[in-house]
């Protein structure tokens, strides 16, 4: 079981603070993806409009979300998270933005689904492409959707019910879930997304992972607890969001509280 392979640990935010509640994943999946998804050297495979594999079922794929795929899984089952499987589309339009989002999802079956949107790209068309950049960043966006996991199998197990119903509940739950037909405008709907605790916890994760990467740790920890600078050019798109959909303080509070926490274990574990 999924909740079998994680486990929630308190601890202290600093002195003064109070107690904060992050989400902790097995150490392994922190190198694991990074390195999985390198070798697979995606970026470098075929994904073109002619490469399109649509067979009029689920979204279509290209030999560069095979390989994805098959990269993001592997690592997976490596670091005892293999009941996850990984699935990796395309959305079939250019961009200058390798990849469009992830999600999670859960099968008839009960098996817990993290879901790839890639769009088609060529890296020599995209003005200082980096691989390195994009094989961190998706293995962060890839470990917010883990939480995600994480947190809906503790669901589970809180409310003896099986995965596929914890999930549907979680859906139906307007305090974990923003619905979009409930807002009048993107900006609204993205605030209250934002505030959802699941969101909060999951960005946070994210969040830590790529201001520790791009700062290290002390000019993270203090990046988080000082005013948001918008114009840094390398703040993570994850604190921007929460910038710039002006999210209730309590919130916003509760994202830097986690970030802080969540940098400060990174940072203990070496990760």
């Amino acid at each position: 079981k999924l909740g079998d392979l994680v486990e929630k640990e308190v601890r202290g935010l600093n002195e003064e603070s109070t107690l904060q509640e992050i989400t902790k994943l097995p150490k392994q999946i922190f190198g694991a993806l990074e390195s999985a998804i390198t070798k697979s050297d995606f970026w470098n495979k075929d994904n073109e409009y002619e490469d399109l594999d649509d067979d009029g079922v689920g979204m279509p794929a290209t030999p560069s979300t095979q390989a994805l795929a098959a990269s993001i899984n592997k690592a997976f089952k490596s670091t005892g998270l293999g009941d996850i499987v990984a699935l990796v589309h395309s959305s079939g339009d250019y961009s200058n933005m390798p990849w469009r989002s992830a999600t999670i999802d859960v099968a008839e079956d009960g098996t817990p689904v993290v879901m790839l949107l890639m769009n088609l790209f060529d890296p020599e068309d995209i003005e200082g492409f980096d691989s390195k950049k994009l094989v961190k960043e998706l293995a962060a966006a890839l470990r917010h959707e883990v939480v995600h996991l994480v947190q809906l199998s503790k669901q589970a197990k809180n409310k003896n019910v099986d995965l596929e119903t914890a999930f549907q509940q979680m859906m139906d739950d307007p305090k974990q879930v923003a619905d979009p037909e409930k807002y009048l405008d993107r900006k609204e709907y993205m605030k209250s997304y934002l505030e959802k605790h699941i969101e909060v916890d999951a960005h946070a994760h994210q969040a830590a992972e790529n201001l520790l990467d791009k700062y290290g740790e002390d000019e993270a920890l203090d990046v988080v607890t000082k005013d948001i600078d918008l114009d840094d050019p390398v703040l993570p798109d994850e604190v921007k969001k929460y910038k710039n959909y002006d999210v209730e303080k309590k919130s916003m509070n509760k994202f830097r509280s986690k970030i802080y926490s969540y940098i400060k274990d990174f940072a203990e574990q070496n990760l």
